[in-house]
């Protein structure tokens, strides 16, 4: 049997309460701690209380994506 270890990623605003209703809907969100992208393989909205995965992706190994603001030495102005 395999064991799947996980962690709960907080909503848009920061929270762990069951997720409101979502249409059409862009959101941004921060994974806990120092994660990153490369640390993870999948993320999955699952619900705790009936167990079900209502969607999931997998998070390619070869992602070509920026680090996020305030992960760098690099400074961000205004022009």
């Amino acid at each position: 049997m395999r064991m799947i270890i996980g962690f709960q990623v907080p909503n848009e605003i920061g929270s762990l309460e069951p997720l409101r209703g979502y249409q059409g809907e862009d959101i941004e969100l921060q994974l806990p701690g120092n994660l990153t992208a490369f640390d993870i393989d999948w993320l999955a909205v699952w619900c705790v209380q009936y167990r079900h995965n209502f969607g999931h992706v997998v998070i390619p190994k070869d992602l070509d994506v920026p680090p996020a603001l305030g992960q760098t030495k690099i400074a961000v102005s205004d022009p």
